[in-house]
Protein backbone atom coordinates (compact mmCIF):
# COMPACT_ATOMS: atom_id res chain seq x y z
CA UNK A 1 0.00 0.00 0.00
CA UNK A 2 0.64 3.51 -0.53
CA UNK A 3 1.79 5.48 2.55
CA UNK A 4 -0.37 7.73 4.16
CA UNK A 5 1.93 11.06 3.41
CA UNK A 6 4.27 11.23 0.84
CA UNK A 7 7.91 12.53 1.86
CA UNK A 8 7.01 16.19 -0.49
CA UNK A 9 4.28 16.42 1.58
CA UNK A 10 6.30 15.84 5.19
CA UNK A 11 8.73 18.44 3.47
CA UNK A 12 6.01 20.90 3.06
CA UNK A 13 4.72 20.38 6.41
CA UNK A 14 7.76 21.05 8.11
CA UNK A 15 8.78 24.34 5.93
CA UNK A 16 5.11 25.64 7.53
CA UNK A 17 5.79 27.65 10.32
CA UNK A 18 4.64 25.83 13.64
CA UNK A 19 0.94 26.22 14.05
CA UNK A 20 -0.79 27.44 17.12
CA UNK A 21 -1.45 24.08 19.04
CA UNK A 22 2.11 23.23 18.53
CA UNK A 23 2.69 26.61 20.35
CA UNK A 24 0.55 26.48 23.00
CA UNK A 25 1.83 22.61 24.06
CA UNK A 26 5.05 23.83 24.01
CA UNK A 27 3.91 26.81 26.36
CA UNK A 28 2.36 24.36 28.27
CA UNK A 29 5.24 21.79 28.83
CA UNK A 30 7.35 24.42 29.56
CA UNK A 31 5.07 25.88 32.18
CA UNK A 32 4.87 22.62 33.48
CA UNK A 33 8.45 22.07 33.59
CA UNK A 34 8.42 25.19 35.78
CA UNK A 35 5.66 24.07 38.09
CA UNK A 36 7.49 20.69 38.68
CA UNK A 37 11.12 22.21 39.60
CA UNK A 38 9.07 25.08 41.86
CA UNK A 39 7.40 22.06 43.87
CA UNK A 40 10.41 20.62 43.89
CA UNK A 41 12.80 23.53 45.17
CA UNK A 42 9.89 25.38 47.44
CA UNK A 43 9.97 22.32 50.38
CA UNK A 44 13.68 22.20 49.64
CA UNK A 45 14.10 26.23 50.88
CA UNK A 46 11.36 25.88 53.77
CA UNK A 47 12.91 22.95 55.36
Amino acid sequence: GKPGISMEEYAKRLEQPPSKLVYVTRKLGHLGILLIVTSWIVPMINS
